[in-house]
């Protein structure tokens, strides 16, 4: 299990799904600056690829190869995936508020036949512009390309602000969701809410092409323990 505390990433075990999980030495996985959101991608050929974001002049995705044993990455294998910078020309959706420190984060991989898609939220999280887009690419490395159609989440789509940083699911009859954050209210942002929406996936022009079902968006009911 990788899990960020501090701003640092570092992998715990257990002999069980359900824990307890520990560390045999307590320790973080080496790196020259703050790390957040890991997320760890097990490839059909057997290979397992570390994403998380770097804090280093703005919020960036990177990627690297983890080592046999999960504990650690192959450094020579590591690249950033997707950044943004001040406005960006390609992506004005990513940095609304054209903040000189950039926010791409919360990255989740899927594969669909031999191409990777990588969902990630852009623009700080307390924003109301906070949204979700995906790039793809032909190997787990990249390079990664930004889809046309991102953003396919935001607050213009189901009328919540801050929508992002989530992950996919697939439930017992095969659909697809994303479950993300949500702003408490339009004009707070703690605490957030949770939220599920069903992902689309069509074929369009010899690719496929994602999108979320607004009509499918729901808050999930959290009841309280007495």
């Amino acid at each position: 299990m990788a899990y960020a505390a501090d701003e640092y990433i570092a992998i715990a075990s257990a002999k069980s799904p359900l824990g307890p999980f520990t560390q045999e030495k307590p320790e973080k996985i080496p790196c020259d600056t703050h790390q957040i959101d890991p997320y760890i991608f097990f490839d059909d050929d057997g290979k397992v690829y570390f994403y998380h974001v770097r804090l280093d002049r703005g919020n960036r995705i990177y990627v690297a190869e983890m080592t046999p044993d999960l504990r650690q990455i192959k450094e020579e294998t590591l690249r950033e995936c997707v950044a943004t910078g001040k406005n960006p020309a390609e992506a004005q959706w990513e940095n609304t508020n054209n903040q000189d420190w950039g926010v791409i984060e919360g990255p989740t991989v899927i594969k669909r036949g031999g191409t990777y898609y990588l969902f990630y939220s852009a623009n700080d999280y307390r924003s109301p512009d906070y949204a979700v887009g995906y790039a793809t690419a032909s190997s787990p490395l990249g390079p990664w390309t930004r889809d046309e159609s991102s953003p396919i989440l935001n607050r213009k789509l189901i009328g919540e602000n801050g929508t992002g940083h989530g992950d996919i699911f697939t439930d017992g009859s095969g659909k697809l969701f994303y479950v993300f954050h949500t702003h408490k209210s339009n004009d707070t942002v703690h605490n957030r809410r949770t939220a599920v929406a069903e992902l689309k996936a069509a074929e369009q022009d010899g690719k496929t092409v994602f999108s979320i079902d607004r009509n499918s968006f729901r808050f999930f009911s959290i009841q309280k323990r007495h």
